[in-house]
């Protein structure tokens, strides 16, 4: 799903794309390692990053140790399905989609708000 929005919003100051992971059900002895796998994880999205580009900008990953942001944008049961939360710059959420087609929902939900901002030869399907 990152890939096909950055083509469509390449620049970070237009669009930040956050995954948020409700942590609150490891327990206080393993967040040492959970947060080992999840550097592990950054740091191959961080990887596959094109050369030129600030990691930090386009790589965030939010941990929700006590689970206060899931439980805000009603994420639950998401090991069935993936939830995507479309929140504009006021903090009002413009779009939810739970499921597996995580892009289209977001390229679809973006569309409606939010003109693309690559060159339209650059422009994702």
């Amino acid at each position: 799903m990152q890939e096909a929005v950055r083509a469509r919003y390449p620049d970070a100051t237009h669009l930040l794309a956050p995954s948020v992971v409700n942590m609150s059900s490891v327990p206080v002895f393993l967040r040492s390692l959970a947060e080992q796998v999840m550097r592990g994880v950054y740091a191959k999205a961080a990887e596959a990053m094109p050369p030129g580009l600030n990691v930090a900008d386009y790589v965030i990953i939010l941990l929700d140790w006590d689970g206060k942001v899931s439980k805000r944008y009603n994420a639950h049961k998401i090991s069935a399905a993936p939830l995507l939360t479309l929140i504009d710059g006021d903090g009002v959420m413009r779009g939810v989609h739970q499921g597996v087609d995580l892009t289209s929902a977001a390229l679809t939900m973006l569309d409606g708000i939010a003109p693309s901002t690559a060159p339209p030869d650059d422009r994702g399907a």
